[in-house]
């Protein structure tokens, strides 16, 4: 959890940094889970084209397929797209 929290922090601060695959998923796995538990929270399906994975938010729906790292960013609120729904703070 330390670990996630200071690579995030690095990502806040602008400096540059990029999250290895494992800190990636954790987030994905964390992040979701939590994200789904929240009123408000839409359906998608996170299939990142560099994971052998799915990752399911708000009871799954349409497919975001994008590098892993792009998702995870956009569900911790380090990026924002007009392409992608409005979520729910995460914490």
């Amino acid at each position: 959890m330390r670990i996630r929290e200071v690579r995030l922090h690095a990502v806040d601060l602008g400096a540059d940094v990029e999250l290895p695959p494992g800190v990636v998923d954790l987030l994905l796995d964390d992040v979701t889970a939590a994200l789904s538990r929240k009123d408000g929270c839409p359906a998608a399906t996170l299939a990142p084209a560099d994971r052998g994975t799915t990752w399911q938010l708000g009871g799954g729906g349409p497919a975001i397929e994008a590098p892993a790292a792009e998702p995870a960013g956009w569900l911790t609120g380090r990026l924002h797209r007009d392409d992608r729904p409005a979520l729910p703070t995460w914490l």
